[in-house]
């Protein structure tokens, strides 16, 4: 049951070793995240998620529904050549 594993707050992964849990806890605690959208370097875990969730929204506000079919398109296409 729930009630014998420790939930990570972060990724809702379960664990039902302590041990395991707290190793895994502070790795996601360590300076050690990228942001895969920035690439600012020595994050925890929940900065680096947060980083990205930030860098994504600028770029989907930068981009308009309405384009994004035709970038997309283009995009592809000239991968195709």
């Amino acid at each position: 049951s729930d009630a014998d594993c420790f939930r990570n707050r972060f990724t809702g992964e379960l664990f039902a070793d302590y041990d395991e849990y707290i190793d895994t806890l502070f790795s996601y605690q360590a300076r050690q995240w990228t942001c895969a959208m920035t690439g600012k370097v020595q994050l925890t875990f929940e900065e680096a998620m947060n980083s990205e969730a930030k860098a994504q929204k600028k770029v989907d506000d930068a981009f308009p529904d309405v384009f994004v079919e035709p970038l997309c398109k283009t995009v592809h296409m000239s991968q195709i050549r």
